[in-house]
Order: C-alpha cells, then sequence, then structure tokens
C-alpha cells in the first residue's frame, strides 16, 4: 500500500507498552504518510506512544467486552 502525502490515524484499543504501536507508526511513515496521529481507548502511563486522542488513562488490567477469553495467569 502507497500512503504517500496521506493523513492516517492509527486506532487502538489500548496503548500499554507502545511497542505495537510503534511498528505500527514506523510502518505508516515508511509508505510515506504525511501525518499520523494515534487514538486509543486507554492509555498506560507507561507508555511509550501517548496517543493524540484517548478515552481514559489507567494502570488497571483491561479486559474489554469483545475480548472473548482474557488472560488468566495461575499460581
Amino acid at each position: 500500500g502507497d500512503l504517500k502525502g496521506k493523513r492516517v490515524v492509527i486506532v487502538d484499543d489500548v496503548s500499554d507498552t507502545g511497542k505495537t504501536l510503534q511498528v505500527v507508526i514506523n510502518e505508516v511513515k515508511r509508505l510515506g504518510a504525511s501525518e499520523i496521529r494515534v487514538a486509543c481507548l486507554a492509555m498506560k502511563p507507561w507508555t511509550s506512544v501517548e496517543p493524540d486522542f484517548y478515552v481514559f488513562r489507567t494502570d488497571k488490567w483491561i479486559v474489554f467486552p469483545w475480548e472473548e477469553f482474557p488472560v488468566v495467569v495461575r499460581e
């Protein structure tokens, strides 16, 4: 895909570590986007990618309604 000169909004549910968003941002830049914005529902305080738009900030574990099988850790 060619994004040369395009304005792009990347949307994700949560910006946690920021690693996934950074990979996507780098790829969108490589494809030539002229402007990149990031929108997320939730942002963690330690993320390396602070979204331009977000609904809430939290340090809690989040399970969204569309997650069929949330991660469970047994000790």
